[in-house]
This record gives C-alpha cells, sequence and structure tokens, in this order.
C-alpha cells in the first residue's frame, strides 16, 4: 500500500501530537497536516459525514480524521463514504451481545463449541493472523477466547488500537476488549520465528499448563490452538455486490498476493504438534487456499455464503 495516498486532518483541537505520531508512522510530511473542526451536525450514527470545511484532497484519494479518541477513514471513491472502527457500537457491539452463541459455523471451526465453561474457552487462546476490521476476532473474543490478532498495515492497526481502547475504557466491553491483543506484525514471519525459536532450542510445544496470560507477555511461548486466516477474497467483477468498505481496503490493501506462504507457516505449525488447527474463511464456492504438500481440508464448516477450511494437526501428513 501507499501511504501517499492519504491527508491527514486534525479534526478537534488538542489532538496534534496524535496527528503527529501517525504521519510519522505512515511517513506523511509533517507539515502536510491538515485542520479543521468537526461540526456536530455531520455526524450521525457514529459515521462522518464529507464536510464542505474540510480540505481539497488534492492528490489524494483518502483522509485519516484524527479526534481525540478515534481516528476515521473518509473516501471519495467509489462513492463517498467513511470507515470509523468500534467495538462500542454498531456490528462489533452487537456480535458481543450474541457471544453466547457458542455452536455457530465459526465457534466450530475453531473448535471451541464442544467447551461448556469460561474456563475451558479461556484456555483456548487463537491467533488471528488476518485481522483487518477485527470482525472475526472480536466474536472470537466474546465466545470468551484470548485472541491474538495481527495486522501489518499500520494505518489499519492504528486504527484498531482506537477502538481498542475506547472498549476498554467502555463498562460493557470491557470484559471482552481484556480478551484481545493486537499486534502489528506479519503474521507469517512471526510464526516462522517462532517456529525457529522452538527448533533453536528444542523447546517443546505449549501445553495445558502454560499460563493463558503469556498471549500477552510473552507470545513466543503462549498456548496457542488455533490459527485463524481470513485473506481477503478475490474481487468480485460485480463491484457492487461488495461492501463499501470492503472495496476501499482492496484499493488501499490490495489482494493478499502472499496468503499461501502465510496458510504454509500455519500449517507447518500444526504439522509440528504446536497448534491444533488452522482454519482458513473462504467463499462457499472458491477453491481451497493452496499449500505446497497439496493437504486437503481435514473437514469443512459451511453457511450460506462462508466456508471455514480446517487442518487439523494430528491429521497432517507432509
Amino acid at each position: 500500500m501507499d501511504e501517499g495516498n492519504f491527508t491527514i486532518v486534525c479534526t478537534a483541537s488538542g489532538v496534534e501530537d496524535r496527528a503527529v505520531a501517525l504521519a510519522r508512522l505512515l511517513g506523511v510530511t509533517e507539515s502536510d497536516i491538515q485542520h479543521t473542526q468537526e461540526d456536530p451536525q455531520s455526524t450521525r450514527n457514529g459515521k462522518w459525514s464529507l464536510q464542505p470545511a474540510l480540505p481539497e484532497l488534492k492528490s489524494h484519494r483518502f483522509r485519516l480524521l484524527v479526534d481525540r479518541h478515534a481516528t476515521r477513514l473518509q473516501w471519495l471513491t467509489p462513492t463517498p463514504g467513511s470507515l470509523h472502527l468500534s467495538f462500542t457500537e454498531g456490528r462489533n457491539r452487537y456480535r458481543m451481545q450474541a457471544g453466547g452463541k457458542r455452536r455457530d459455523k465459526l465457534a466450530r471451526a475453531i473448535g471451541i463449541a464442544k467447551y461448556t465453561t469460561r474456563r475451558d474457552i479461556a484456555s483456548r487462546p487463537i491467533m488471528d493472523a488476518t485481522a483487518g476490521l477485527c470482525r472475526d476476532a472480536w466474536a472470537m473474543a466474546s465466545y470468551g477466547c484470548p485472541v491474538m490478532a495481527f495486522e501489518r498495515s499500520p494505518w489499519l492497526n492504528w486504527m484498531q488500537r482506537d477502538a481498542l481502547a475506547q472498549a476498554l475504557a467502555n463498562p460493557d466491553t470491557q470484559a471482552c476488549a481484556s480478551r484481545l491483543t493486537l499486534v502489528h506484525s506479519d503474521a507469517a514471519s512471526w510464526l516462522n520465528d517462532w517456529l525457529t525459536h522452538y527448533s533453536a532450542n528444542n523447546t517443546p510445544a505449549p501445553d495445558e499448563s502454560t499460563s493463558v496470560d503469556a498471549v500477552k507477555t510473552s507470545p513466543m511461548t503462549s498456548p496457542i490452538r488455533a490459527i485463524y486466516l481470513d485473506p481477503m477474497y478475490p474481487e468480485r467483477k460485480k463491484s457492487a455486490a461488495v461492501k463499501k468498505d470492503m472495496q476501499v481496503l482492496h484499493q488501499l490493501i490490495g489482494a493478499d498476493t502472499d496468503s499461501d506462504k502465510l496458510l504454509t507457516a500455519a500449517l507447518r505449525a500444526a504439522q509440528h504438534g504446536f497448534i491444533e488447527r488452522v482454519v482458513v474463511k473462504r467463499p462457499i464456492s472458491s477453491e481451497p487456499l493452496i499449500n505446497p504438500w497439496q493437504v486437503s481440508p481435514t473437514h469443512t464448516h459451511e453457511s450460506k455464503k462462508t466456508r471455514y477450511d480446517v487442518y487439523v494437526g494430528q491429521s497432517l501428513k507432509f
């Protein structure tokens, strides 16, 4: 992704330090940071509409609007809109409130549907290797699982952290938010380093006695039970069929051209016994992701539009 696509705009007073930190993270020249005041009339249900008072986009197609507590992405193409990542409202809040439904397809795929106590579920940490908008990561945290959510896009990770900070400060979402750990890293590289660490030190795979708190304090020794992959779906020919926020992510982040690399690293971890299962989310009619051993999924869980391909470590032979 080209961070040069962005204009950073301060929409309130006292947020200059946040804007400067974001500019440095993205390689945006600090002198290019622009300022405006938020128009309260432009806010509707947590979404910011286009404000005439905002500076022109010039050659940049996207704005990152920096407020005191949140950062929002705003765009003009394909049609005007904005994206606000939040765990305290909208779809994510609904999924948290419905988190007791631990027998849905996602819960079955990651292997927690059979567990009935909070303690058992809390002992099933998940690595979400492609966090994106964190919708599935938040759903898995709502089940009661500790979740390590990996995101390599710096601006998207920034928005995730804003959303998590708000959720931690909200009594209604604090418990769920405390189970979510955000990691700004390439998951495939992290997994390969993790495997190298165990191989070099002859360290056994983490077992049930390993502290769940290790997920936050020392990822290299965390008892991760499943790796979850949700690579960017192939862009459809009929773009109108794709939700607007996903169209924008396609434009900014691009297609996941290295999904096979990530799956390879995840399957190696499962084959060595470090991970119990690998779960890959796919469109219902798509082929499984390619892997160098041509290993097929052990089983699948299907809904109307989505399929979860599950690779169980004990059944992997290569």
